[in-house]
């Protein structure tokens, strides 16, 4: 099938639309015939670890997937599992195992409230200094394992929870001739909106605000590398960084666009080979294009993301087909969105085509993403599918749904498993709520490997 579609910048009265074709995948054609296995985190309050498999064998007699907080080995693993699921199907998951998962700090400079290392580095300009920032990046499997056991006698396969903040890097050699636009990216949709706040109740309207519940220096740490992003203004501020904040739709985030910066200016200085795409979709309250002060309002988020990142930011005269290594090799790493015709042309681009099916129907939401899981080539920008469910005003107020981390948790696995069967093939972007629920990342990396071993 083959869509027709514009990209509308979401503006009142603003448009900066170009034809664009997408498409659905070939079907049949999986990522690769192996068995999948893969640890996944409960986007309810809990964060339970959950057991996910794929394409198993269908002889499942005296077979199980295991959870483990240690390496299983052919030693070991009869014996040291925490819990173990006996599959009945060769795809599916099992949700509700004991085990919670903590929020990691991975030795951030960002979990500390003096920021010390980064400061230390934009204050003295020492080196010492940012080869602690650096080296502070944690990277590796982190506590868990889930292993898949046939019929009681070998490890098929195993896996942990890991983080990767230099995927990029690592397959540089592979992947370092392409550009943005033909990868495979895993992304975040609303991604400053965040609580980090495991094991707690939220109050009714909160439930529906939050849509992450790892930093942003998390979830670059963890591998996202697009950045879904919503501003407000606060026109009763009176210094730049306490102007403007995340937002969702009306409501305001406590996070600012400054924390934001900080947190991905410490990871610039973390790595060398990793691009990332902030994209500015939407300008909610305090942003209205009517305000006779508007432009001064851009131009004061405009200083901020300059004088964080500026260094970083890809020139607009590149566009966004330069590879992965050209743009490495002159440090410059980070694309900047922005859903507003009248922006900075010298570094802001057009912001990405979000595909949205705007439904809280997750059999619809999968066909819809499915027709138009391809991008076409010729498209200048990136696309972005939303891989989430919309609530709908009724329900919301009904909380019919229990909340964005309800209406996650219906998904994220067949994500998981729509991106393994069919979008690996031509996918640009895939963005979720509650990103660990889902495996998009690992299968993003291996999708980019793929391809360019089939090219």
């Amino acid at each position: 099938m083959l869509i027709i579609v514009s990209n509308v910048l979401n503006n009142v009265n603003l448009m900066e639309a170009s034809v664009v074709v997408l498409s659905s995948p070939r079907k049949g054609f999986p990522l690769n015939v192996s068995p999948q296995i893969w640890l996944s985190i409960s986007s309810k309050p809990t964060r339970r670890l959950v057991l996910n498999w794929h394409r198993l064998d269908k002889q499942l007699n005296n077979s199980w997937i295991a959870l483990y907080d240690h390496e299983p080995t052919r030693y070991n693993f009869p014996f040291s599992f925490l819990e173990r699921v006996h599959p009945h199907s060769p795809s599916g998951k099992h949700l509700y195992t004991s085990k919670s998962y903590e929020h990691f700090t991975f030795q951030s400079a960002f979990n500390n409230k003096s920021k010390r290392y980064l400061n230390d580095f934009l204050f003295s300009r020492n080196d010492s200094a940012l080869t602690k920032l650096s080296s502070s990046l944690w990277s590796g499997c982190v506590k868990y394992w889930i292993a898949y056991i046939w019929q009681n006698k070998q490890i098929v396969m195993k896996k942990c929870l890991s983080t990767r903040p230099r995927w990029m890097e690592e397959n540089m050699q592979h992947i370092g001739h392409r550009s943005l636009l033909e990868l495979a990216l895993p992304g975040t949709h609303n991604a400053g909106s965040y609580e980090m706040a495991a094991n707690r109740r939220f109050a009714r309207l909160d439930k529906y605000i939050y849509c992450q519940d790892e930093s942003i220096w998390n979830q670059l740490v963890y591998g996202v590398r697009f950045f879904d992003l919503r501003l407000s203004f606060d026109e009763k501020a009176t210094i730049d960084r306490d102007r403007v904040w995340i937002a969702h739709g009306m409501m305001r985030i406590p996070i600012s666009l400054a924390d934001v910066l900080e947190q991905v200016l410490a990871f610039m200085l973390s790595t060398r080979q990793e691009i990332i795409v902030l994209d500015f979709h939407r300008f909610e309250d305090g942003l209205q294009e009517s305000l006779n002060d508007i432009d001064w309002r851009h131009a004061v988020i405009e200083r901020l993301i300059l004088d964080y990142v500026g260094a970083f930011l890809v020139p607009v005269e590149f566009g966004m087909v330069k590879s992965l290594r050209e743009l490495t090799s002159i440090n410059k790493r980070i694309f900047v969105g922005y859903a507003r015709d009248k922006r900075n042309r010298r570094f802001f681009h057009t912001n990405s085509l979000h595909v949205w099916a705007e439904t809280d129907d997750s059999a619809w939401l999968f066909r819809y993403l499915n027709d138009r899981s391809c991008r076409s080539p010729s498209a200048p920008y990136l696309v972005s599918l939303m891989g989430a469910l919309t609530p709908r005003l009724f329900g919301l107020i009904r909380d019919k749904y229990d909340g964005v981390r309800a209406l996650a948790e219906q998904v994220n696995h067949q994500l998981s498993v729509r991106v393994f069967e069919e979008w690996w093939q031509c996918m640009n972007v895939l963005s979720t709520d509650y990103f660990l629920g889902n495996n998009a990342i690992e299968f993003a990396i291996e999708a980019n490997l793929q391809r360019e071993r089939r090219s």
